[in-house]
């Protein structure tokens, strides 16, 4: 900022008010601070949303999808099977013997 002239109008917000000293402070750049402060809360507060939003997005999906157990799953089912009958095999060898 540049110094205020004569007659020049501008914002100013009161800091302190003291009326048994008869002082009173107050502040021009307090007013851009404050607005740059606001922004920033209400950008914090939409970060905040935004991530509660999808927190809650992500656990209906995982509530939703079925958890699948390992018998379920058709590839460890087969594999189950090919180690059964090589097991059967053995079992068969050593008998054979």
């Amino acid at each position: 900022g540049q110094p205020l002239k004569a007659e020049e109008v501008a914002d100013f917000k009161v800091i302190e008010f003291n009326k048994e000293n008869k002082r009173i402070v107050i502040s021009h750049s307090r007013i851009w601070e404050d607005a740059r402060a606001e922004a920033r809360t209400e950008e914090f507060n939409a970060r905040k949303k935004e991530a509660k939003a999808s927190t809650v997005a992500v656990k209906k999906v995982k509530d939703s999808v079925e958890k699948s157990t390992l018998g379920d799953l058709s590839v460890l089912a087969q594999l189950k099977q090919q180690m059964e009958g090589a097991e059967n095999d053995a079992r068969n060898a050593d008998k054979s013997e």
